[in-house]
């Protein structure tokens, strides 16, 4: 829309411009159609002030949410970040011994927890003869 008008413009003021060419300079008729060219130029620019401003008024509310979008979107980047570095820092206290120790141990736990629902079982079906 904006480039169909801006073309539209600049091929009026190319046809005025040719016109006044034509034109002796400083002779009456030279001189209003001088004054013809700048009522349009004016009028034209006027239009397209208007038009402009209420494309603005109506982007501005679009503007205003997409901006505090990103407000939203900064907002919950930051804490993700520094939960990431906080584990990156975690997982680099660690060492091969540690984890394969909390392994076993996280291992023996799981067993203990087998053992102890397989009594459960037992002592469900005892319960149940």
């Amino acid at each position: 829309e904006t480039k169909m008008e801006v073309t539209q413009l600049q091929t009026a003021f190319g046809l005025l411009e040719a016109e006044r060419r034509r034109t002796p300079v400083g002779s009456p008729v030279a001189q209003s159609k001088d004054t013809g060219v700048m009522q349009v130029s004016d009028a034209a620019l006027l239009l397209r002030v208007e038009a402009l401003e209420a494309q603005v008024d109506g982007q501005v509310p679009r503007s205003l949410q997409v901006e505090a979008q990103v407000k939203e979107l900064q907002a919950t980047i930051v804490p993700l970040g520094n939960r990431m570095q906080a584990l990156e820092a975690e997982l680099r206290k660690w060492d091969w011994d540690t984890t394969a120790a909390r392994l076993n141990a996280a291992e023996a736990e799981i067993t203990r927890l087998g053992r102890d629902n397989n009594f459960a079982e037992g002592v469900r079906s005892d319960a149940g003869a």
